[in-house]
């Protein structure tokens, strides 16, 4: 018996070529169990080794090529001699049959391994697909949020400004004249970073590092949300600050406030509860000579000279409480997800500084 590869639209040349190489393979004689396999193994052997040129007569041509002439092959067989000898370790037409099957359907298969890379590939796709569609509603809550007239009592700011640095003691007044302790930054400790920010009132998110003491105090190393005064203080006249000072209070629930009046604005940006669960609003003691870490993300308003301390205290009230609705909104709190915020106690500012003290402005 001998086998002949027939494809369509090929050069008769090759033709013989396949035949040839199939005859090479298994036209000869063997005898036995160990001869028949021996025949099987050479005659698979020589199918593989054939090359898509030796298939299509074309030496530049792939295998893509090929499967997009629709070319098919078809086998033809004709014997030569009838008799039992003849079918001794050769192939029968079943066997090559079923090889052709085989090779064509283990053609498309893929290991284990494979396998299980595709599957981590798809997951990825999908989670990737997930985070767009979250990111695109959390766009359209903001869009649809916004696109009102109303006139927010706050605005972002770009570039944002972190700072790092130890809590000075500032001049006392804060705590003792207006009820409002502040945690203080001077200028100094950040050089000239905050000669070009504008003096006024800012909000935004900060986090008051635990110490190597052994005593563990509550209320650190992790979010708070701060109303923050960068300035002079130019309502204690003849005391302003002699320099530019950061004075951040860090909102707690001992905070006097002015609860904001959310009916002036659409309660669609306000995420619900559970989204301020890792806040901090009970701080343990003071935190002089404690490092800070501080990120101004909007402005409420400038500083002004007030007529009299219980116009400024009564403000102060008036801006903590919209401090605190603002960065329960979207998109302010997003920010305490910052890795400065969560991850920051190494941190180092882009802008200058050192491991004890330093900034950085980051526009978005």
């Amino acid at each position: 018996m001998s086998v002949i590869i027939r494809r369509t639209s090929v050069a008769d040349t090759h033709r013989i070529r396949h035949t040839r190489a199939i005859h090479a393979a298994i036209g000869d004689v063997i005898s036995g169990d160990e001869g028949q396999q021996r025949g099987m193994d050479e005659a698979f052997a020589s199918l593989d080794a054939l090359s898509p040129s030796d298939w299509n007569g074309d030496d530049t041509a792939d295998k893509n090529d090929l499967e997009d002439d629709g070319y098919k092959a078809e086998l033809s067989y004709s014997r030569t001699d009838d008799t039992d000898a003849a079918d001794t370790g050769k192939s029968t037409r079943e066997e090559v049959e079923y090889y052709l099957e085989m090779s064509t359907e283990l053609d498309g298969t893929s290991t284990m391994q494979d396998e299980e890379e595709e599957e981590e590939l798809d997951e990825e796709a999908d989670i990737k697909a997930e985070l767009e569609y979250i990111d695109d509603e959390e766009a359209n809550l903001l869009e649809n949020a916004y696109e009102s007239d109303v006139d927010y009592p706050w605005e972002s700011i770009n570039p944002i400004l972190r700072l790092r640095g130890p809590v000075a003691t500032g001049y006392g007044r804060g705590g003792k004249k207006l009820g409002v302790p502040t945690a203080n930054l001077p200028a100094s400790l950040f050089q000239s970073a905050l000669e070009n920010v504008n003096t006024g009132v800012y909000f935004g998110w900060a986090v008051i590092e635990q110490s190597s003491e052994a005593v563990q105090k509550q209320g650190r190393d992790g979010p708070i949300k701060a109303v923050v005064n960068v300035g002079y203080s130019p309502t204690f006249e003849g005391k302003e600050n002699k320099e530019k000072i950061v004075e951040a209070h860090l909102i707690t629930n001992q905070s006097p406030r002015e609860q904001f009046d959310e009916g002036k604005i659409s309660t669609d940006i306000v995420l619900e509860q559970d989204g301020e669960s890792d806040i901090i609003d009970e701080i343990e003691g003071d935190f002089y000579n404690e490092t800070m870490r501080l990120q101004l993300i909007g402005f409420l308003r400038p500083e002004q000279k007030f007529g009299s301390f219980p116009e400024l205290i009564a403000q102060i009230h008036r801006d903590i409480g919209t401090a605190d609705f603002a960065l329960k909104s979207m998109p302010y709190i997003f920010s305490k997800e910052d890795v400065f915020i969560h991850d920051g106690a190494k941190w180092i500012g882009s802008g200058g500084g050192d491991n004890v003290a330093s900034w950085e402005f980051e526009t978005w």
